[in-house]
């Protein structure tokens, strides 16, 4: 296992720590066939995240507002 970690370039108490998850059933991969995303697919991702958060804190103020304009009545 040394040898493996060394050529791995992970450290061995990882790799001890890896295997006894694999034996216990709780380290699984994930098996999906989609290929990764371009860096241009991450990019307009990321800034589709940035607008869909800007949106979300104005429909949040919104909603305050909202909520104090009904318990001021």
């Amino acid at each position: 296992m040394t040898e493996i970690a060394r050529k791995s370039n992970v450290g061995l108490s990882t790799l001890i720590k890896w295997r006894k998850y694999i034996l216990k059933g709780s380290l699984t991969r994930v098996k999906d066939n989609t290929p990764p995303a371009s860096a241009s697919e991450v990019k307009k991702l990321k800034k589709e995240v940035q607008q869909l958060q800007k949106l979300l804190g104005k429909k949040s103020l919104q909603i305050e507002i909202l909520r104090e304009a009904v318990w001021l009545r």
